[in-house]
């Protein structure tokens, strides 16, 4: 029988087991010497640790040029990041056409892994109304105007440039779309018994190109 001290260190702390050599000890040792060995060759032979993914944030202003003239939208969108692709909720504000608040789902495909890379996006929500609508009183009748809620999205191309902190410039261009739906109610011979009341609808579809720059996170 023969005894053995086996000692390291962590910082801090001396760890020392005492071994009892034994023919049964010694079988035993030979299997977990064999197992470590085994362990350690195929740690040595895996593939590096996967990327983790990681919270992203990019908000960015953007020009929009369309048929119904120029106006600006101011954008937010958090989310997560796993190697090629991100995706997040976002919100802003939309000042073309009628003012509105885009809550879109947006996802984006990263052509590189790189620091400095293009990309193409696609988003797509529902544009709720800045405001409910208004009301208007005149001698002989009245005008109510409400605002529904309608779709939204945008889709295009653009690039990230690293910065030297963590952030990144992101600029973009890409087509952006709308609605917006509009009930106009006016009141004949005022708001009292005997007076007419005449509904219409009306729908509005705004297509404009988006140009962005942004700071991302």
């Amino acid at each position: 029988m023969m005894t053995h001290f086996l000692s390291w260190q962590k910082p801090g702390y001396w760890y020392t087991f005492i071994i009892i050599e034994t023919p049964l000890m010694k079988h035993i040792l030979s299997i977990i010497s064999a197992a470590l060995l085994l362990t350690l060759h195929s740690a040595a032979q895996s593939p590096a640790p996967k990327e983790k993914i990681h919270f992203t944030s990019n908000s960015s202003l953007a020009i929009l040029v369309g048929g119904s003239g120029e106006g600006a939208n101011v954008q937010t969108i958090n989310g997560i990041r796993y190697k090629k692709w991100s995706t997040g909720i976002g919100i802003g504000i939309d000042w073309y056409g009628i003012r509105s608040i885009p809550l879109v789902l947006d996802v984006r495909r990263f052509f590189t892994d790189k620091k400095n890379t293009g990309f193409v996006y696609g988003n797509a929500g529902i544009n709720f109304a800045w405001d409910d609508g208004y009301y208007n009183g005149y001698t002989n009748g009245a005008v109510e105007v409400r605002y529904k809620k309608a779709f939204c999205g945008e889709a295009g191309v653009g690039y990230r440039m690293q910065l030297k902190n963590k952030s990144a410039l992101v600029f973009s261009t890409g087509f952006s779309y709308k609605e917006m739906g509009v009930t106009q109610i006016n009141y004949q011979g005022g708001v009292v018994p005997g007076y007419t009341k005449t509904t219409s609808s009306y729908e509005y579809y705004y297509r404009r190109i988006a140009v962005r720059v942004g700071l991302n996170f």
